[in-house]
């Protein structure tokens, strides 16, 4: 696979992120969902590393597939013991594809789930760069 440029300066864009996803998939020979619950167990097991007296996670998920993501994650810590609560940006209808499947395996499970609003003015406040810690 052919990698983008990226230095400490730049982030990869939403095109970039998906044009890597299903190039991995390519690769690997795995569905963009497969592709997710990997990502969400790896987002687990690296928790579970750097915390492991957690017993309880709090899990913010916004509205696109990095919620699924989230999802998926949420289900390993609440299989594994742990008290869950996630926070979404969006109702359940309005997810999609990978992140609405992965919305389902949250719904079977007893995870407290909560609907938040973050008004649109909130969501461009956040710096585009972190300022440098010299």
């Amino acid at each position: 696979m052919k990698s983008l440029p990226h230095t400490t300066d730049s982030l990869y864009t939403a095109d970039d992120v998906k044009l890597i996803e299903r190039q991995s998939c390519l690769d690997e020979g795995v569905s963009l969902f497969e592709l997710m619950q990997r990502a969400g167990l790896a987002a687990w097991q690296s928790l579970q590393q750097q915390f492991p007296e957690a017993e309880t996670i709090l899990i913010i998920a916004g509205a696109g597939n990095n919620a699924g993501d989230g999802f998926i994650l949420a289900c390993h810590a609440h299989q594994h013991g742990k008290t869950v609560k996630v926070l979404t940006v969006k109702s359940e209808p309005s997810y999609q594809g990978d992140a609405a499947l992965a919305f389902e395996l949250l719904q079977q499970t007893d995870i407290e789930l909560s609907l938040i609003h973050i008004s649109e003015p909130t969501r461009r406040t956040i710096p585009s760069r972190m300022p440098s810690s010299a």
